[in-house]
């Protein structure tokens, strides 16, 4: 599968996808888009996509989320959409065929030359047909929040940098000594596959002091994960049908470790591994603010064995009241700022609880779905007590 490009430096070619002519409102939050497109690679990644269904589903599941959390306009969102459509992720051979003005995923490079095109230089049609080579641009984005607590306002300046590369053609690592493994992130979620039978895809993930982690797995085949630390010795492993609590490590030495995932023997299987840091040494959730924060129903779980981290600043002593809803009942996760799982309304397969009192400090709230299908939700947060 091809590496996605760095988005941005055609921020216009996606913007033009929206335009007046289709009589819908025109997307003119060129870094809006920039940070999408950044997010959905970051969570779906193209060079790593199963199949082309299942990145665009899940980059159409970013969208919704940027939409409803006021990062991206509404404006903007099939722009960035059909930058994910119009593209070669998870369709293994496949160019963005540049003919002339026009750009067209083809099944491959001779195809594209036999139609009288060339091979672009991403998988995207939004930025393929430019001038090859290596450029970057940076767009600051200035991000303003007011605390519930009082009238202190925050600015922040968030800069993002975007390259576009040549293409190149990369598969997920079957390399599981680490040496040369894909990197994934708190909050990562990536999209592959086991193939052939008795394959393995390695991951390494850098931690600092004290992590804790949760790693959800889905797939095709009841597909199985490995955490292993620098001397290659297992610290936490886990398979799909695994109750949620053995899919959480315990507080870990820094360092970097290897995730390894495999199939049962003789098996090749499609999978999914999401990973959130539930710890406050290692953290990547969205703030649900005390006394009261509550979130629109309609977020993706999606793709099956997606999760979502949200976290919870704890004065000490609260009581809070923590529902998900959604129509495969959404579950949630609960943990102590040293990471440890305080509260799991899994166990019921509901997502209706009270729990109490929190000590002082980051608590993080991880949203999943105990069967691991996709499924929407909506979240609230209530304080109860005192």
């Amino acid at each position: 599968m091809v590496r996605v490009a760095r988005h941005a430096l055609v921020i216009v070619a996606a913007l033009g996808l929206a335009t007046a002519a289709e009589a819908r409102p025109t997307c003119t939050d060129a870094a809006a888009v920039a940070l999408a497109r950044s997010e959905i690679e970051r969570q779906c990644s193209c060079e790593r996509a199963a199949n082309h269904h299942l990145y665009v589903r899940c980059a159409a599941g970013v969208v919704r989320k940027r939409v409803a959390g006021g990062l991206l306009p509404r404006a903007c969102a099939t722009a960035v959409h059909q930058c994910a459509a119009r593209s070669t992720c998870g369709r293994s051979g496949a160019v963005a065929c540049c003919l002339g003005t026009r750009c067209k995923p083809m099944k491959s490079a001779a195809r594209c030359t036999a139609k009288g095109g060339h091979a672009g230089t991403s998988p995207s049609c939004c930025d393929a047909c430019q001038v090859s080579g290596t450029s970057t641009t940076t767009t600051t984005l200035v991000v303003t929040t007011t605390t519930l607590a009082g009238a202190t306002t925050t600015t922040v300046a968030v800069t993002t940098t975007s390259t576009t590369l040549p293409e190149s053609a990369t598969v997920c690592s079957q390399d599981t000594s680490g040496a040369s493994s894909e990197p994934i992130a708190c909050g990562g979620l990536v999209t592959c596959n086991i193939s052939p039978a008795g394959d393995k895809d390695a991951f390494t993930i850098t931690l600092p002091a004290a992590a804790s982690l949760t790693i959800e797995i889905a797939g095709t085949s009841t597909p199985c994960w490995d955490l292993q630390n620098g001397t290659g010795t297992s610290v936490a492993n886990a398979c799909e049908t695994d109750n949620p609590p053995k899919k959480v490590t315990g507080a870990l030495p820094a360092g970097i470790y290897t995730i390894i995932v495999s199939a049962p023997v003789g098996h090749t299987s499609s999978y999914v591994v999401s990973v959130q840091g539930v710890s406050e040494s290692f953290h990547c959730g969205a703030p649900l603010a005390l006394p009261s924060t509550s979130l629109p129903s309609g977020i993706p779980l999606d793709p099956p064995g997606d999760t979502d981290a949200y976290e919870i600043a704890a004065q000490g002593g609260e009581s809070v009241h923590i529902v998900t809803k959604g129509p495969l009942q959404p579950c949630w996760l609960l943990f102590t700022p040293g990471g440890a799982l305080e509260k799991n309304s899994c166990g019921t397969n509901a997502g209706d609880a009270t729990f109490g009192p929190l000590i002082k400090g980051t608590h993080t709230l991880v949203v999943r779905q105990p069967n691991d299908n996709a499924t929407t939700y909506s979240v609230s947060v209530q304080q109860v007590g005192p």
